[in-house]
């Protein structure tokens, strides 16, 4: 069941911010004018006109100044027992979708708001059936052009991936792979860990070993000249770094193979 709490259209001015807000009801947003910056808990999300915005009820939002104005259609609505079909609402994430029904959803929330206002009889059972259809077709983007919500989800994690494997030899920290996705560290950290089953760190050290592995069957270096290849400046950290991950020390492992 759906229930409609509120329809608006609003307008931010080039000063237009706002401080923490967690509403108690799901948003769905319809940006038409300009751009804006929403962050959603610990993620930013830089907003244009196209695009639709679906906002969980409880997320903690902030409005980030950007110098630039814009407008916005946005439906306040609860939400119960329909998330088997309209799967977008059945995570907690925010998701946002670049719409190809633009000019449709905007006659919908004009609509929607006019039958709001005016307050006619049976008018809630209209405005009902208006924000289904509504959350219908965004869900029916989401599936259709693979923008689901768990993809959106991951994409910053395989970035996160991506640059460790690139840049696997520098001295990677959790600050610095943090910055590069405009992540919380600690939510990096939780969010990385559940997908790949290491944290970022654990995973730049596999990376090591398993090429310190093939440096070791293939090449004359010394242990230490892998160690410094690899980027570890300390031999001893190496050392205890690939016993602990394949059971052996380095001249052991070069002599097996």
């Amino acid at each position: 069941m759906l229930k409609v709490h509120g329809v608006m259209q609003l307008q931010g001015h080039s000063t237009w911010s706002h401080r923490v807000m967690v509403q108690p009801y799901d948003l769905l947003l319809l940006i038409t004018a300009g751009k804006l910056v929403y962050q959603c808990n610990d993620d930013i999300y830089p907003l244009e006109k196209g695009q639709i915005v679906y906002i969980p009820k409880g997320t903690s939002r902030i409005g980030i100044h950007n110098g630039m104005a814009h407008e916005k259609w946005v439906l306040r609505f609860i939400c119960q027992g329909v998330e088997d079909e309209l799967s977008m609402l059945a995570g907690q994430e925010t998701i946002v979708l670049r719409t190809g029904r633009y000019y449709e959803m905007e006659q919908l929330f004009s609509k929607l708001n006019r039958y709001w206002n005016e307050k006619d009889p049976c008018f809630e059972t209209l405005c009902q059936a208006i924000a289904v259809e509504m959350l219908a077709l965004a869900n029916r983007e989401i599936i259709f052009e693979g923008r689901s919500a768990e993809a959106g989800k991951w994409g910053y994690l395989q970035q996160t991936f991506h640059y460790i494997k690139e840049n696997y030899r520098s001295s990677l920290s959790i600050e610095e792979l943090a910055e590069q996705v405009k992540k919380n560290k600690s939510y990096l950290i939780t969010a990385y860990k559940k997908k790949y089953g290491y944290t970022p760190l654990e995973h730049m050290h596999k990376i090591r070993i398993s090429k310190g592995e093939e440096l070791l069957q293939n090449s004359t270096l010394t242990v230490e000249a892998i160690a410094a290849r690899l980027g570890y400046c300390d031999a001893s950290y190496f050392y205890r770094k690939f016993k602990k991950e394949t059971g052996l020390s380095p001249s052991a492992y070069r002599m097996q193979v």
